[in-house]
C-alpha cells in the first residue's frame, strides 16, 4: 500500500497544482477582460461627447441670429422721414451753415 499511497499523493499534488495553474490563468483572462471592457467604456464614453460637441456646435450654428436688414433699414428710412438728420459731428439739429464747427465751408 505504500507505493499506492505515494502515487495517489503524487497524483494528487499534480492535480492540485494544474488546478492552480488554470485558476490563475483563468484569472489573468478576466482581468484582461476587465481592462479591456473599461477601455472600450472609456472610448465609448468619449466618442458620446465628441459627438455631443459637435450636435450642440451645429445646432448653434442653425441658431445663429442674423441681422434683419429689413426691419433696420425700415428704420432709418422712418428716422429719415422724421427729420432726424444728425451725425457726431454735427449734432441732433444738423449744421445749417454746414461747416463742421469751423469757420470754413465744406468744399472750400
Amino acid at each position: 500500500m505504500g507505493a499506492g499511497v505515494i502515487i495517489g499523493a503524487v497524483l494528487g499534488a499534480a492535480s492540485i497544482a494544474q488546478s492552480h495553474y488554470q485558476g490563475e490563468k483563468a484569472d489573468d483572462r478576466a482581468k484582461e477582460s476587465l481592462l479591456e471592457q473599461k477601455r472600450a467604456q472609456s472610448q465609448a464614453v468619449s466618442a458620446t461627447g465628441s459627438k455631443r460637441l459637435q450636435q450642440a456646435a451645429a445646432q448653434r450654428a442653425l441658431q445663429k441670429k442674423k441681422p434683419n436688414a429689413a426691419r433696420i433699414m425700415a428704420k432709418k428710412r422712418a428716422a429719415a422721414k422724421s427729420g432726424i438728420a444728425s451725425t457726431f459731428l454735427t449734432g441732433p439739429g444738423g449744421d445749417p451753415n454746414q461747416t463742421l464747427g469751423g469757420s470754413y465751408s465744406l468744399g472750400d
